[in-house]
């Protein structure tokens, strides 16, 4: 058994959670940038595409009132693009983590104009400021080097959330997916090894209930009952 208690964060836990980090503080920085920005003559820009909020891993965004923002999911893992595979005895393993950046906007009633094009427009505003910042020169490793091999933006679609529950009409959705290269530790060290385990398996949920878990030495007892020796 792992005698070590196991409450430090997968890497590609802290890859999403730097993700977030990377896009809240530079957006903020492009809020104030696009705030003195003056635009030319006929130009069209809005410093309002900016104001954009950051969430990580929330299962009904298109419910949240303040649009445009922009919600980060672990989507999962696969093998490494190259092909490359640690083996399973190995202390660290080789994978492509893959992310989904969901840009969320809201279109904007204008008399003779349509709101649901104006929502798309800008929910690919986003997702060009999403694709530029994390694929910056400054961000080749996500600020996470050693953890972060390569990262690519593999796929940027947009997404119909009409058929979803509570989706307004008038919401657009850009979703970008990113895949880094990435390792993962395995627990290293003393180990207790695993005998004589009795459990079951609940027929209500399937939950399995461990009876008994013994770890070596064991001690025989008078009464013929067995206890870990210390």
């Amino acid at each position: 058994m792992i005698k070590k208690l196991l409450k430090e964060k997968d890497n590609i836990e802290k890859i999403r959670d730097q993700i977030g980090f990377i896009l809240a503080a530079e957006i903020a920085n492009q809020k104030k940038l696009a705030r003195d920005y003056k635009p030319e003559p006929d130009e069209e820009f809005d410093p309002k595409d900016f104001d954009i909020d950051i969430f990580i891993e929330n299962k009904r965004p298109w419910e949240i009132e303040n649009l445009p923002l922009i919600n980060i999911l672990i989507h999962g893992t696969k093998p490494p693009q190259d092909g490359s595979r640690a083996g399973s005895t190995s202390s660290s393993q080789n994978y492509t983590a893959v992310f989904q950046i969901d840009c969320y906007a809201k279109g904007r009633h204008i008399e003779g104009g349509d709101d649901d094009r104006d929502a798309n427009y800008r929910a690919w505003i986003i997702g060009r400021i999403v694709r530029s910042i994390l694929m910056s020169a400054e961000n080749n490793y996500l600020g996470l080097r050693g953890i972060v091999g390569k990262r690519m933006i593999t796929a940027r679609n947009t997404i119909d959330i009409k058929d979803l529950p509570s989706a307004a009409e008038n919401i657009a959705l850009c979703r970008i997916t990113l895949e880094v290269e990435t390792i993962e530790e395995s627990p290293q060290g003393e180990f207790e090894k695993m005998e004589g385990i009795s459990f079951s398996i609940s027929t209500a949920d399937g939950k399995i209930i461990l009876a008994e878990l013994r770890t070596p030495p064991y001690k025989e007892g008078q009464d013929g009952n067995t206890s870990v020796s210390s």
